[in-house]
């Protein structure tokens, strides 16, 4: 029986008719653990089942898109290892490469492209709206390969258009996981989710805004398209909300006595088109008007909590909840690395000729001319901003290591180099680091003999590979005789410096792989299952690059110690990167040490 209590509390936590939002907490703090809770909860409530006036309901089974396959591996063994067969009665997985993970789960069925155009005989009913078996069914996929598969652009009408709409698909549930991939509203990615008939939407990102207001642009008008047909079918509602026209109007919404459905005015992406409008020649947004919209939107559509958030036991905020050993501990340190006194003057003489050919790719990209064709011009300045940024990684390498500008500068000048497809046939043809440093030695210099002279040549002039090693016999050695393995996550933007990176430390002889884009989805997880295992043979060291399937993976399971080998081109990436070992109740603190260069010649 409800009380007083009970009913004052569900008014109070009733929101406006928004249908859907962002998760945005912060990394580590279980958003994938809320939204199993929160499929568990709509299924076996049967929350996710559309009820007409008219006493018909539909059923519409729910959609996920992950980032990459390895991060929707983590979602089907989440989903198999919390939710039972009675509330969920099937994955469809359609993900490429991901065959053999079907097949080792009943209730996991994969789906392949002709799949999605032609579904199975025994599969039909999951667009049945009147079986009720389609509100237990969740289809996991990934970005890339849904955007793919189902939208396209038409030629004869001159429009994008979805292959699940044109055959009047809809679903119940729409989360899209790493939504920093639909932020851009012009990209196919976005679309595929836009053109969906949908009844919820829901936006995972720990990054809602990763480099400036633009980027809630294409969020906001993902989430608007549940509260725009309820405003349709609701006239008077829309009307009244007429008088919240303007950025200044928002302060309406302080006031009591504003309908609950009035706060969908901040969500009305035509609202922050004029927030992003700059006025005459200003550089930058209204920082007041800014900070008005962004509380009103936050209010509206985004749960956004960190580790130092405050939770309350009542609505008066007289008793805090203890979150004492829920959150994880985070040490950050920082550490000032220089080349050394013998390679400074090396040093400064490589960078200062990489500054002068950089700025002589500036002036030559800025002084591309118009051109009589315009073929040509584009050829010319597609050529200059080539030419920038080769200059910019050799920047990049040369800052890390000259040994590998060294060998880059060899591999060049022989017809090679160390872009991707170089490194995957050294990877291909087993390179060592022996191999390697047969180009590092001096005309005056024997090949070295002993573990320790290909060492000593392959770290001379390689500081933060020297300065791993020392963390490494400091920090990661240092396991008692019975003790469990300790590892070590090394974070690293360049491939080839990477690759450098893993053959030095397999030389040594610890188990140290690098996550790269060679590797199949099976192999990526298989090596993330391996680096989270306590075995004692399992790998030690894992180096993980920015760009490669780094987003949602988690590697906290047995791994407290990350290195920032190389800043990212972008904070809330590198955050990203760091955080994939910070997780809810770790059973150890995490400590991070980006490096920071005494002299640093980064651009």
């Amino acid at each position: 029986m409800q009380t007083i209590a009970d009913a004052d509390n569900r008014d109070r936590l009733k929101g406006p008719k928004y249908f859907g939002g962002i998760l945005a907490d912060s990394m580590g703090l279980g958003k994938t653990l809320i939204i199993v809770a929160l499929v568990n909860i709509l299924m076996s409530q049967s929350l996710n089942v559309i009820k007409a006036e008219c006493g018909t309901t539909k059923h519409r089974p729910i959609l996920l898109i992950a980032p990459n396959a390895t991060v929707a591996c983590q979602w089907v063994q989440e989903f198999r290892n919390i939710l039972d067969d009675s509330t969920l009665h099937l994955i469809l997985l359609s993900v490429p490469g991901l065959e053999e993970l079907a097949n080792k789960n009943r209730i996991v069925h994969f789906l392949g492209r002709e799949d999605l155009k032609q579904w199975q005989r025994h599969l039909r009913y999951v667009w049945d709206e009147s079986d009720s078996r389609a509100s237990k069914v969740v289809i996991i996929t990934t970005m890339e390969s849904w955007a793919r598969r189902t939208c396209y652009y038409n030629d004869q009408e001159g429009e994008w258009s979805s292959t699940f709409t044109e055959k009047k698909r809809a679903f119940s549930l729409v989360i899209v996981d790493e939504a920093y991939k639909v932020k851009n509203h012009r990209t196919r990615n976005w679309r595929s989710v836009y053109f969906l008939e949908r009844q919820f939407t829901l936006l995972i990102t720990a990054t809602p805004c990763m480099n400036s207001l633009t980027d809630m642009f294409g969020l906001a008008r993902l989430l608007w398209a549940g509260a725009e047909q309820y405003l349709e079918q609701n006239p008077s509602i829309k009307e009244k909300m007429e008088i919240i026209s303007e950025l200044d109007d928002l302060s309406i919404l302080d006031e009591d006595t504003t309908p609950r459905d009035f706060q969908l005015a901040a969500g009305r992406p035509g609202l922050l088109t004029k927030l992003l409008f700059k006025r005459g020649n200003a550089r930058t947004h209204d920082i007041d008007l800014t900070r008005q919209y962004l509380r009103h939107f936050e209010t509206l559509a985004m749960l956004k909590r960190s580790p130092s958030s405050q939770i309350h036991a009542d609505w008066e905020r007289s008793t805090l909840i203890s979150l004492e050993g829920l959150f994880p501990k985070v040490e950050n340190y920082t550490v000032d690395i220089s080349p050394g006194q013998a390679h400074d003057q090396e040093y400064q003489r490589v960078h200062t000729d990489l500054l002068i050919q950089y700025l002589k790719c500036l002036t030559a990209w800025g002084g591309v001319c118009d051109s009589e064709s315009k073929r040509a011009k584009k050829e010319e300045e597609e050529e200059a901003r080539e030419s920038i940024m080769k200059a910019t990684r050799l920047f990049q390498i040369a800052s890390s290591s000259l040994d590998v500008y060294d060998l880059d500068t060899i591999l060049s000048r022989n017809g090679h180099s160390t872009l991707a497809p170089e490194v995957a046939k050294m990877r291909d043809n087993r390179v060592d680091i022996c191999r390697l440093v047969q180009f590092l030695l001096l005309p005056t210099e024997t090949a070295p003999e002993t573990h320790v002279g290909f060492m000593k040549i392959a770290t001379r002039n390689s500081p933060i590979l020297r300065y791993i090693l020392h963390y490494i016999n400091e920090n990661i050695l240092t396991r008692e005789p019975e003790g469990k393995i300790k590892k070590l996550l090394i974070i690293e933007h360049n491939l080839m410096l990477a690759f450098y990176y893993e053959l030095v430390l397999q030389f040594l002889g610890f188990e140290c792989r690098c996550m790269h884009a060679q590797l199949s989805q099976d192999e990526r997880q298989t090596l993330v299952d391996s680096f989270n295992s306590s075995h004692s043979e399992s790998c030690q060291i894992l180096i993980q690059l920015y760009t490669v399937g780094f987003a949602g993976t988690n590697l906290h399971k047995s791994c407290s110690r990350v290195l920032v080998a190389s800043q990212s081109y972008s904070l809330q990436v590198q955050w990203q990167a760091m955080h994939r070992v910070i997780r809810v109740s770790p059973s150890t603190a995490v400590r991070i040490d980006p490096r920071q260069w005494y002299a640093n010649y980064e651009l």
